[in-house]
């Protein structure tokens, strides 16, 4: 990243936020990814996901929960759903991590001018 400019980062154009029974999960149909959020990471990123830096992305996730609903496809076997949507929550994922996580999965992305010299 060249001096002076900021990462910033907004929500993947291929995600999706949707119900699933009594929760709301984050997926990327294309990367077969999916993260459940809690009410408090809902707020965070309709307030951020249109852009913001990763210092105010950090700071407001501070508090927020998710869980990685994401499962290997034919883990199951061959007539399973092959959505990688999983039934059960893994481990609870906060702040920081949590940010991680949704960029490994293609649910967030890195925006601006220096977006390839942030990733590659």
């Amino acid at each position: 990243m060249t001096t002076g400019s900021i990462r910033m980062l907004r929500i993947h154009p291929d995600a999706i936020l949707r119900w699933d029974g009594d929760s709301m999960i984050l997926s990327n149909p294309r990367s077969k990814c999916h993260v459940e959020l809690n009410s408090d990471a809902i707020s965070a990123m309709a307030r951020l996901g249109n852009g913001a830096s990763i210092k105010h992305w950090i700071t407001t996730f501070d508090n927020v929960q998710g869980w990685n609903r994401t499962e290997h496809s034919g883990a199951r076997g061959l007539v399973y759903d092959h959505s990688g949507l999983s039934r059960t929550r893994g481990l609870t994922v906060l702040g920081k991590d949590l940010i991680d996580m949704l960029e490994r999965y293609f649910l967030l992305e890195t925006i601006g001018m220096d977006a390839l010299n942030d990733k590659y």
